[in-house]
Protein backbone atom coordinates (compact mmCIF):
# COMPACT_ATOMS: atom_id res chain seq x y z
CA UNK A 1 0.00 0.00 0.00
CA UNK A 2 1.33 3.38 -1.02
CA UNK A 3 2.57 5.54 2.18
CA UNK A 4 -0.16 8.38 2.96
CA UNK A 5 0.84 11.81 2.89
CA UNK A 6 0.06 12.45 6.09
CA UNK A 7 2.48 9.37 7.30
CA UNK A 8 5.45 11.44 5.29
CA UNK A 9 4.45 14.72 6.97
CA UNK A 10 5.18 13.41 10.33
CA UNK A 11 8.51 14.27 9.30
CA UNK A 12 7.63 17.93 10.18
CA UNK A 13 7.50 16.83 14.03
CA UNK A 14 9.91 19.07 16.07
CA UNK A 15 12.68 17.03 17.65
CA UNK A 16 15.25 17.69 20.10
CA UNK A 17 19.24 16.28 20.56
CA UNK A 18 20.67 16.26 23.95
CA UNK A 19 23.95 16.64 25.18
CA UNK A 20 26.84 13.95 24.11
CA UNK A 21 28.67 14.97 26.76
CA UNK A 22 26.87 12.38 29.64
CA UNK A 23 25.66 9.29 29.41
CA UNK A 24 22.18 8.86 28.09
CA UNK A 25 19.00 7.51 28.67
CA UNK A 26 17.98 4.18 26.33
CA UNK A 27 15.90 5.00 23.64
CA UNK A 28 12.87 3.00 25.00
CA UNK A 29 10.88 4.33 21.97
CA UNK A 30 13.37 2.59 19.39
CA UNK A 31 12.58 -0.83 20.41
CA UNK A 32 11.97 -3.27 17.54
CA UNK A 33 12.01 -6.75 16.93
CA UNK A 34 15.19 -8.84 17.67
CA UNK A 35 17.43 -8.55 14.94
CA UNK A 36 20.28 -11.26 13.37
CA UNK A 37 23.76 -10.28 14.72
CA UNK A 38 26.15 -8.66 12.22
CA UNK A 39 29.61 -10.72 12.15
CA UNK A 40 32.07 -9.41 14.31
CA UNK A 41 35.94 -8.97 13.01
CA UNK A 42 37.38 -8.51 16.23
CA UNK A 43 36.80 -8.49 20.05
CA UNK A 44 34.26 -5.45 21.50
CA UNK A 45 33.37 -4.24 24.41
CA UNK A 46 30.09 -4.58 26.37
CA UNK A 47 28.89 -1.91 28.89
CA UNK A 48 25.90 -1.89 31.50
CA UNK A 49 25.01 1.36 29.89
CA UNK A 50 25.51 3.76 27.24
CA UNK A 51 29.04 4.83 27.76
CA UNK A 52 28.94 3.51 31.07
CA UNK A 53 31.05 0.50 32.73
CA UNK A 54 32.75 -2.12 31.11
CA UNK A 55 31.26 -5.66 31.95
CA UNK A 56 32.32 -7.92 29.48
CA UNK A 57 33.69 -8.81 25.84
CA UNK A 58 32.54 -10.04 22.82
CA UNK A 59 34.67 -12.52 20.38
CA UNK A 60 34.31 -13.57 16.58
CA UNK A 61 31.95 -16.06 16.90
CA UNK A 62 30.71 -15.45 20.31
CA UNK A 63 26.74 -15.72 20.39
CA UNK A 64 25.17 -12.03 20.90
CA UNK A 65 22.08 -10.40 18.97
CA UNK A 66 20.73 -6.98 18.63
CA UNK A 67 17.90 -6.15 20.04
CA UNK A 68 17.10 -3.48 17.99
CA UNK A 69 17.17 -0.61 20.96
CA UNK A 70 19.73 2.27 20.78
CA UNK A 71 20.88 4.99 22.81
CA UNK A 72 18.96 8.78 22.86
CA UNK A 73 22.44 10.15 22.27
CA UNK A 74 24.95 10.11 19.62
CA UNK A 75 29.01 9.37 20.75
CA UNK A 76 31.87 11.05 19.97
CA UNK A 77 35.17 9.02 19.59
CA UNK A 78 39.00 9.16 17.32
CA UNK A 79 39.60 5.84 16.20
CA UNK A 80 43.32 6.04 14.00
CA UNK A 81 42.67 8.33 11.44
CA UNK A 82 38.30 8.63 11.66
CA UNK A 83 36.04 10.65 14.04
CA UNK A 84 33.03 8.41 15.13
CA UNK A 85 29.54 10.07 15.96
CA UNK A 86 27.29 7.02 16.84
CA UNK A 87 25.13 5.74 19.09
CA UNK A 88 25.19 2.91 21.21
CA UNK A 89 23.31 -0.62 20.72
CA UNK A 90 21.45 -2.98 22.84
CA UNK A 91 22.51 -6.75 23.19
CA UNK A 92 21.36 -10.23 24.09
CA UNK A 93 23.36 -12.96 24.98
CA UNK A 94 23.00 -16.50 25.55
CA UNK A 95 22.23 -16.34 29.10
CA UNK A 96 19.46 -13.67 28.10
CA UNK A 97 21.61 -11.46 29.84
CA UNK A 98 21.23 -7.17 28.27
CA UNK A 99 24.83 -4.88 27.24
CA UNK A 100 25.43 -2.49 25.02
CA UNK A 101 28.23 -1.87 22.67
CA UNK A 102 29.30 1.07 20.70
CA UNK A 103 28.28 0.82 17.22
CA UNK A 104 31.77 1.15 15.15
CA UNK A 105 31.84 0.32 11.91
CA UNK A 106 35.04 -1.15 12.22
CA UNK A 107 33.63 -3.96 14.58
CA UNK A 108 31.52 -5.95 12.30
CA UNK A 109 31.36 -7.21 8.23
CA UNK A 110 29.53 -4.67 6.86
CA UNK A 111 30.56 -5.42 3.44
CA UNK A 112 29.86 -1.73 1.23
CA UNK A 113 26.76 -1.03 3.16
CA UNK A 114 29.16 0.71 6.47
CA UNK A 115 28.08 4.70 5.80
CA UNK A 116 24.10 3.73 5.14
CA UNK A 117 24.51 1.35 8.31
CA UNK A 118 26.05 4.55 10.40
CA UNK A 119 23.27 6.74 9.53
CA UNK A 120 20.36 4.44 10.06
CA UNK A 121 21.46 4.29 13.74
CA UNK A 122 22.57 7.92 14.11
CA UNK A 123 18.99 9.01 12.73
CA UNK A 124 17.13 6.38 14.67
CA UNK A 125 18.77 7.48 17.66
CA UNK A 126 18.03 11.26 16.96
CA UNK A 127 14.59 10.83 15.33
CA UNK A 128 11.56 9.48 16.72
CA UNK A 129 10.03 5.53 15.77
CA UNK A 130 7.66 7.97 13.55
CA UNK A 131 9.87 10.33 12.08
CA UNK A 132 12.49 7.78 11.44
CA UNK A 133 10.25 5.24 9.76
CA UNK A 134 8.63 8.43 7.72
CA UNK A 135 12.40 8.88 7.49
CA UNK A 136 12.58 5.63 5.21
CA UNK A 137 9.42 6.35 3.08
CA UNK A 138 11.19 9.77 2.15
CA UNK A 139 14.02 7.89 1.04
CA UNK A 140 12.46 4.71 -0.99
CA UNK A 141 10.23 7.67 -2.28
CA UNK A 142 12.84 10.06 -3.67
CA UNK A 143 14.58 6.25 -5.37
CA UNK A 144 11.47 4.94 -6.92
CA UNK A 145 10.86 4.96 -10.24
CA UNK A 146 7.13 6.12 -10.01
CA UNK A 147 6.34 8.10 -7.11
CA UNK A 148 2.89 7.29 -4.86
CA UNK A 149 3.43 10.72 -3.20
CA UNK A 150 3.09 14.42 -4.64
CA UNK A 151 6.95 15.38 -4.81
CA UNK A 152 5.72 18.76 -3.43
CA UNK A 153 5.06 17.01 -0.21
CA UNK A 154 8.57 15.21 -0.76
CA UNK A 155 10.09 18.28 -1.11
CA UNK A 156 8.19 20.22 1.81
CA UNK A 157 9.34 17.12 4.19
CA UNK A 158 13.39 16.86 3.15
CA UNK A 159 13.19 20.98 3.79
CA UNK A 160 11.81 20.77 7.20
CA UNK A 161 13.87 17.51 7.98
CA UNK A 162 16.72 19.63 6.95
CA UNK A 163 16.40 22.33 9.47
CA UNK A 164 15.73 20.17 11.93
CA UNK A 165 18.73 18.19 11.59
CA UNK A 166 21.03 21.25 11.20
CA UNK A 167 19.83 22.08 14.98
CA UNK A 168 20.32 18.56 16.61
CA UNK A 169 23.25 17.87 15.10
CA UNK A 170 24.83 21.25 16.44
CA UNK A 171 25.01 19.16 19.52
CA UNK A 172 27.69 16.89 18.52
CA UNK A 173 31.20 17.29 16.86
CA UNK A 174 31.23 17.60 13.38
CA UNK A 175 32.17 14.47 10.76
CA UNK A 176 33.95 14.99 7.87
CA UNK A 177 31.89 16.81 4.77
CA UNK A 178 32.07 13.37 2.74
CA UNK A 179 29.92 11.66 6.05
CA UNK A 180 26.78 13.36 4.92
CA UNK A 181 26.75 13.71 1.44
CA UNK A 182 24.15 11.17 1.10
CA UNK A 183 21.76 11.81 4.35
CA UNK A 184 19.14 14.02 2.29
CA UNK A 185 17.71 13.37 -0.98
CA UNK A 186 18.54 16.53 -3.35
CA UNK A 187 20.77 18.44 -1.19
CA UNK A 188 24.47 19.06 -0.84
CA UNK A 189 26.04 19.52 2.72
CA UNK A 190 28.24 22.16 3.84
CA UNK A 191 29.92 23.79 6.69
CA UNK A 192 28.21 26.81 8.06
CA UNK A 193 29.55 28.92 11.25
CA UNK A 194 31.55 25.71 11.91
CA UNK A 195 28.71 23.11 11.79
CA UNK A 196 26.98 20.90 9.60
CA UNK A 197 24.10 21.91 7.19
CA UNK A 198 22.50 21.93 3.24
CA UNK A 199 22.10 23.35 0.41
CA UNK A 200 18.41 22.29 -1.51
CA UNK A 201 19.66 21.61 -5.21
CA UNK A 202 16.95 22.95 -7.08
CA UNK A 203 17.85 21.20 -10.41
CA UNK A 204 17.64 17.60 -8.92
CA UNK A 205 14.26 18.55 -7.96
CA UNK A 206 13.05 20.41 -11.16
CA UNK A 207 14.83 16.97 -13.03
CA UNK A 208 12.81 14.28 -10.47
CA UNK A 209 9.50 16.52 -11.33
CA UNK A 210 10.18 16.28 -14.65
CA UNK A 211 10.78 12.22 -14.78
CA UNK A 212 7.16 12.61 -12.86
CA UNK A 213 5.76 14.89 -15.35
CA UNK A 214 4.75 16.71 -12.25
CA UNK A 215 3.85 19.83 -14.03
CA UNK A 216 3.09 22.16 -11.19
CA UNK A 217 6.67 21.01 -9.69
CA UNK A 218 8.37 21.64 -13.06
CA UNK A 219 7.21 25.23 -12.54
CA UNK A 220 8.18 25.58 -9.36
CA UNK A 221 11.43 24.06 -9.08
CA UNK A 222 12.30 25.69 -12.04
CA UNK A 223 11.26 29.46 -10.67
CA UNK A 224 13.65 28.44 -7.38
CA UNK A 225 16.47 27.61 -9.41
CA UNK A 226 15.62 30.08 -12.20
CA UNK A 227 14.69 32.85 -10.69
CA UNK A 228 15.36 32.58 -6.56
CA UNK A 229 19.02 30.94 -6.57
CA UNK A 230 20.24 31.73 -9.86
CA UNK A 231 22.36 30.72 -12.03
CA UNK A 232 23.56 27.60 -10.25
CA UNK A 233 20.18 26.98 -8.40
CA UNK A 234 21.61 26.19 -5.25
CA UNK A 235 19.83 27.35 -2.09
CA UNK A 236 22.65 29.37 -1.31
CA UNK A 237 22.96 31.48 1.67
CA UNK A 238 20.79 34.87 -0.30
CA UNK A 239 18.12 34.88 -3.07
CA UNK A 240 18.40 36.74 -6.00
CA UNK A 241 17.26 39.77 -4.78
CA UNK A 242 19.68 40.63 -2.37
CA UNK A 243 23.34 41.27 -2.63
CA UNK A 244 25.16 39.29 0.13
CA UNK A 245 29.00 41.10 1.44
CA UNK A 246 29.37 38.07 3.72
CA UNK A 247 28.13 34.35 4.96
CA UNK A 248 25.77 36.19 7.27
CA UNK A 249 24.86 39.96 5.67
CA UNK A 250 23.05 40.81 2.46
CA UNK A 251 21.53 44.24 1.37
CA UNK A 252 18.64 44.63 -0.39
CA UNK A 253 18.86 45.34 -4.23
CA UNK A 254 15.36 46.67 -4.21
CA UNK A 255 15.01 49.62 -7.12
CA UNK A 256 16.73 47.32 -9.80
CA UNK A 257 13.24 46.41 -10.79
CA UNK A 258 13.56 42.94 -9.66
CA UNK A 259 10.90 42.06 -7.02
CA UNK A 260 8.36 44.38 -9.14
CA UNK A 261 9.07 41.43 -11.75
CA UNK A 262 8.58 38.36 -9.49
CA UNK A 263 5.77 39.85 -7.87
CA UNK A 264 4.17 39.88 -11.13
CA UNK A 265 5.17 36.23 -12.05
CA UNK A 266 4.54 34.72 -8.78
CA UNK A 267 1.12 36.43 -9.03
CA UNK A 268 0.71 34.33 -12.60
CA UNK A 269 2.37 31.20 -11.56
CA UNK A 270 -0.51 31.06 -8.41
CA UNK A 271 -3.28 31.43 -10.76
CA UNK A 272 -1.97 28.30 -12.92
CA UNK A 273 -0.10 25.96 -10.53
CA UNK A 274 -2.71 26.76 -7.16
CA UNK A 275 -1.75 23.55 -5.78
CA UNK A 276 2.07 24.78 -4.73
CA UNK A 277 0.52 27.70 -3.38
CA UNK A 278 1.85 27.47 -0.39
CA UNK A 279 5.30 27.83 -2.24
CA UNK A 280 4.69 30.85 -3.75
CA UNK A 281 3.29 32.65 -0.99
CA UNK A 282 6.67 31.51 0.74
CA UNK A 283 8.62 33.40 -1.89
CA UNK A 284 6.50 36.45 -1.97
CA UNK A 285 6.51 36.80 1.86
CA UNK A 286 10.39 36.45 1.64
CA UNK A 287 10.22 38.82 -1.21
CA UNK A 288 8.03 41.32 0.44
CA UNK A 289 10.31 41.28 3.77
CA UNK A 290 12.70 43.57 1.75
CA UNK A 291 9.88 46.25 1.40
CA UNK A 292 8.50 46.02 5.11
CA UNK A 293 11.20 44.73 7.93
CA UNK A 294 12.67 47.66 9.85
CA UNK A 295 16.25 46.37 9.67
CA UNK A 296 16.79 46.05 5.62
CA UNK A 297 19.55 47.81 4.38
CA UNK A 298 19.48 49.01 1.37
CA UNK A 299 21.91 48.92 -2.01
CA UNK A 300 20.83 51.60 -3.65
CA UNK A 301 19.90 55.20 -2.26
CA UNK A 302 16.99 56.67 -0.82
CA UNK A 303 15.42 58.25 -3.52
CA UNK A 304 15.50 54.88 -5.46
CA UNK A 305 14.16 53.00 -2.67
CA UNK A 306 11.31 55.62 -2.14
CA UNK A 307 10.25 55.59 -6.16
CA UNK A 308 10.21 52.03 -5.96
CA UNK A 309 7.99 51.56 -3.10
CA UNK A 310 6.04 54.21 -4.66
CA UNK A 311 5.46 52.20 -7.84
CA UNK A 312 4.88 48.89 -5.45
CA UNK A 313 1.70 50.71 -4.20
CA UNK A 314 0.41 51.48 -7.95
CA UNK A 315 0.51 47.92 -8.89
CA UNK A 316 -2.65 45.64 -8.96
CA UNK A 317 -1.13 42.74 -7.70
CA UNK A 318 -2.94 39.63 -6.01
CA UNK A 319 -0.57 38.62 -3.17
CA UNK A 320 -0.44 42.06 -2.03
CA UNK A 321 -3.06 42.36 0.81
CA UNK A 322 -4.55 45.92 2.02
CA UNK A 323 -2.58 45.03 5.22
CA UNK A 324 0.71 44.38 3.02
CA UNK A 325 0.06 47.60 1.70
CA UNK A 326 -0.22 49.43 4.98
CA UNK A 327 3.00 47.74 5.92
CA UNK A 328 4.88 49.11 2.86
CA UNK A 329 3.31 52.64 3.65
CA UNK A 330 4.44 52.56 7.11
CA UNK A 331 8.36 51.34 6.20
CA UNK A 332 8.51 54.27 4.00
CA UNK A 333 7.38 56.66 6.59
CA UNK A 334 10.11 55.04 8.81
CA UNK A 335 13.00 55.36 5.98
CA UNK A 336 11.50 59.04 4.97
CA UNK A 337 12.34 60.02 8.79
CA UNK A 338 16.06 59.05 7.65
CA UNK A 339 16.87 61.59 5.34
CA UNK A 340 18.30 61.21 2.10
CA UNK A 341 21.61 59.76 4.07
CA UNK A 342 20.01 57.52 6.14
CA UNK A 343 22.37 54.91 7.90
CA UNK A 344 20.13 52.05 6.08
CA UNK A 345 20.62 53.33 2.27
CA UNK A 346 23.02 53.34 -0.78
CA UNK A 347 25.34 50.70 0.46
CA UNK A 348 26.77 50.69 -3.11
CA UNK A 349 28.94 54.10 -2.12
CA UNK A 350 30.22 52.94 1.23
Amino acid sequence: MPPSIGYLLLLAVTFSAVSCNSPSVPNNDTVNPKEPALPLVGTVNLYDQPAGELTQTLAPGDYFQLSGQQSADLYWRRTGADTLLEPYLEVLLADSSRHWLYADPHYFDLKKEAEQWQWNNRLRSILSPDQWRAYQQLQEQWSATTLHTPLLLLFQATRKLRDELETALRAYPRLPLVAYETVLPGCLAYYHDNNVAWWIDFNQWHQRAAEQQAVAEQALFNFYATKVYPPDGMEYHYPAWQFPVGANQAHSLLGRGQHLKLLHALDSLQQQFSFANAEWDRIRDHLLQDLTTQETTYWEPWSVIDSTLRLVLTQELLGLSEFERERIILHQERLRQQGEHGPQFDFRNR
